[in-house]
């Protein structure tokens, strides 16, 4: 039985191409993902450090009030009615 990546690459050699990304969905990828980190460059933004193992940094506080979002089990929830200008 072939590992992950062995069968990875025994699907591509067959022609199996159903775990493959097309190209135009590769270049949408790097359209939405690509601004994030010239952003971050622009406004030469340092990332906020947390403890490792802890619930994040504490600017997700005001990420979360600037917003309206609060958190629901593992996932951020919209609070219901609050329209965002984003």
């Amino acid at each position: 039985m072939p590992d992950s990546y062995e069968h990875l690459l025994l699907d591509f050699i067959d022609g199996d191409n159903h775990l493959f990304m097309r190209s135009d969905e590769l270049a949408a990828a790097w359209n939405i993902l690509t601004p994030t980190p010239q952003e971050i460059d622009k406004k030469r933004t340092t990332p906020e450090l947390f403890e490792l193992g802890g619930r994040g940094p504490i600017g997700r506080y005001y990420l979360y009030a600037k917003y309206q979002v609060r958190w629901v089990g593992r996932r951020p929830k919209l609070v219901e009615g609050f329209k965002s200008d984003v």
